[in-house]
């Protein structure tokens, strides 16, 4: 137990949840009893989603919930099965995205569309850019491009 009193342990999970305070008083379910809360925590999830009056896609492989669309929980999948189908076609790399492929295709180009404001130096990555970007700020070398 998490040492807090019933009503305040279900506040807090609440809390946790997303759940506004006028959503706890309007729930029709009976959870003063902490060791429901316990025992039961998918059920509030589901409750949730209910109050909320979004639809809950749940992995069937984890907890895991989601509550946008029906293709976040597709994606989210695909983490679990191994699957990546989103292929380079000049190597053998593959992602889970299309903005993964378009960043990992920046590889095979000479483009460098990242550009220092301060130098000029441009890079191929926003997190080259950004590591590059630090070393002017934190003075680890002076940039002389």
């Amino acid at each position: 137990m998490l040492g807090l009193p019933g009503s305040e342990l279900i506040q807090s999970i609440f809390k946790h949840l997303g759940l506004s305070t006028e959503m706890i008083t309007k729930c029709h379910m009976t959870i003063s009893q902490p060791i429901f809360v316990e025992n039961n925590v998918l059920q509030i999830k589901q409750w949730r989603s209910s109050v909320s009056g979004r639809k809950s896609f749940n992995c069937k492989y984890c907890d895991r919930g989601f509550f946008r669309t029906a293709s976040d929980l597709q994606k989210h999948t695909w983490i679990h099965e191994g699957i990546k189908p989103f292929k380079c076609h000049l190597c053998s790399h593959a992602c889970r995205s299309r903005n993964n492929l378009s960043s990992h295709m920046l590889r095979h180009s000479l483009e460098k569309p990242f550009l220092c404001t301060e130098c000029g130096k441009s890079y191929k990555s926003k997190t080259a850019l950004r590591w590059h970007v630090r070393s002017h700020k934190h003075g680890k070398f002076k940039c002389n491009q």
